[in-house]
This record gives structure tokens, C-alpha cells and sequence, in this order.
């Protein structure tokens, strides 16, 4: 028997603790404490269509994650039923897909709305011209400079670019939502960001990281849009990154434990199944 300071852990915090234990006994105990930190940290899974989800950890904040690959998973937008009822909610958006035979794998709202939950700006979905791009210039996060567009083309290439060069993509669009502010630009963080505002919210967004794999994010804690555009560029390594909405945010991701169901948004986006 020996006595030893081992490393305990309680409520999320690290500390020593003194204890007599037979070395096996130490080693083990040791081990079991260090794979339950592990998992917290770096936890990887993948979900039933091959996407990654993992919690990214930075700035004492947390990020669940979500890596998609445009060229493998059935990625769609959705705003009305067929019908012409607006979904709304995860939740709905859910039973809907269910009733139709279809698994929702993943969902999160897409982009900033009015009023009347209509997007602000351009919204294409299939191909077809729902909204038209908006070039107004307005306070609040979607007029922030530079306003950007999150697109996946006829060949499911994905983009996000500034709304000044969505001329050069039009004609090849498939999906595209627009918002704002970016978060990314060409690997920068959007110089309108500072690292000590105390704007702090619950923030969603979505990255490139090349033109087949995309990743969507979304803060467990409140944040700013500094924190959350350094999560895009040095976490998840992406150089474009788009903010999608605020303190209203939501996401739908069971592989992550995220059963968020709630929520009243105008367009959102999802992975099928």
C-alpha cells in the first residue's frame, strides 16, 4: 500500500485528492479518470450517414459540431410544405419528413428573417428563385459588413462568398441562403470583430472548409463573434465562415446528444435520410 495524490475529477474541475491504494488499483483508477476527460474533450462520433459530429472546446466555451460532405448527404433547405405552411420548428419539420418515409439526421435554423419569417435576403431553394438578393444596407447582424451567402451548386460544390460576387454563382445555384455578417473571409477574421466585446450570445453558423465538406456550428455557451470566428479559423480550419442567427439558435443532432425539436424560424436547413 502507498499513499498517493490522484487525480480526481468532480463537476467538470480537476483536483488532487490523498488516498492509500494498491498500485494496480492507482493505475486503473488513474486510467478511467483520464478517459473520462478524453471523451468530454475530444469526443468523435459518426453519425448513420458518415457525417462527424465532435465538441470543440476553445476560450473556456464549447462548440457542438457538425462535418458534412455536400457530395454524399441528401442536404435540402426548408421554408413551406407543399402546402404552403411554413414549418417553423425542428419539431415539425421532423414529423413532416416522417410522414413522408424520410429520417431527419440533422437540422438547424439557416439564416436571419423578418417579421413575418420571411428570409431578409436571397433564398433559392431547388434551383428556384424564392427571394431575391438583398444589396440594402440596415442596421443589425445581417447588414454587417460583409454580408454573405452560404450556396451549394447543381454539382453540390459548396460556397460562401460576399453577396457583391453571388453574379459570378447565379447561374448555377441549386440552394442558397443569405445572411451576415461573415465570419471568415479568405481565412481573416471580419475586422469588425473585437476579442474583448462583451456582446455575448448564443451564436450559430456554418463553415467551408473545401468545396465538398462543410461544417456547421453552434455555441453552447454565449459568445462573441470573435470567439465564434476563431472557432471557424483555428479550430475547425476553414476560410470562409458565415454567422446564421443569435440568441434564437437551435440544432437537431442526436449522434451529439442534441435533441432541440423547439424553436420558430423561417428557412432551415437539414440533412435527410
Amino acid at each position: 500500500m502507498i499513499e498517493i495524490n490522484i487525480l480526481m475529477k468532480r463537476k467538470g474541475f480537476l483536483y488532487l485528492k490523498k488516498t492509500n491504494l494498491p498500485v494496480i488499483r492507482l493505475v486503473l483508477a488513474f486510467l478511467f479518470v483520464f478517459f473520462l476527460y478524453s471523451c468530454k474533450s475530444n469526443s468523435v462520433k459518426r453519425d448513420i450517414v458518415g457525417n462527424l459530429t465532435k465538441e470543440v472546446l476553445l476560450s473556456n466555451s464549447s462548440f457542438d459540431t457538425y462535418t458534412v460532405n455536400t457530395k454524399k448527404s441528401e442536404l435540402a433547405f426548408f421554408f413551406k410544405t407543399t402546402g404552403g405552411d411554413r414549418f417553423g420548428s425542428l419539431g415539425k419539420l421532423k414529423k413532416y419528413l416522417e410522414k413522408n418515409s424520410k429520417e431527419l439526421i440533422f437540422a438547424t435554423n439557416g439564416g436571419i428573417y423578418n417579421a413575418n419569417f420571411d428570409p431578409l435576403g436571397l433564398f433559392v431553394e431547388n434551383g428556384r428563385e424564392v427571394f431575391p438578393l438583398n444589396m440594402k444596407d440596415g442596421k443589425g447582424n445581417f447588414f454587417m459588413a460583409p454580408n454573405g451567402i452560404f450556396l451549394i451548386t447543381r454539382e453540390q460544390e459548396a460556397y460562401i462568398i460576399k453577396r457583391e460576387d453571388y453574379s459570378k454563382f447565379k447561374d448555377k445555384v441549386f440552394l442558397a441562403i443569405q445572411s451576415g455578417p461573415m465570419l471568415l473571409i479568405d481565412g481573416t477574421i471580419n475586422s469588425n470583430f473585437t476579442r474583448v466585446s462583451d456582446s455575448k450570445f448564443i451564436r450559430s453558423g456554418v463553415g467551408i472548409i473545401n468545396s465538398s465538406e462543410i461544417i456547421f456550428a453552434i455555441s453552447n455557451e454565449p459568445v462573441n463573434f470573435y470567439i465564434f470566428a476563431l472557432l471557424f479559423k483555428d479550430k475547425l480550419k476553414c476560410q470562409n465562415a458565415l454567422f446564421l442567427d443569435g440568441a434564437i439558435s437551435k440544432m437537431y443532432l442526436p449522434a451529439s446528444k442534441r435533441y432541440q425539436l423547439d424553436g420558430d424560424f423561417g428557412v432551415i436547413i437539414g440533412i435527410i435520410n
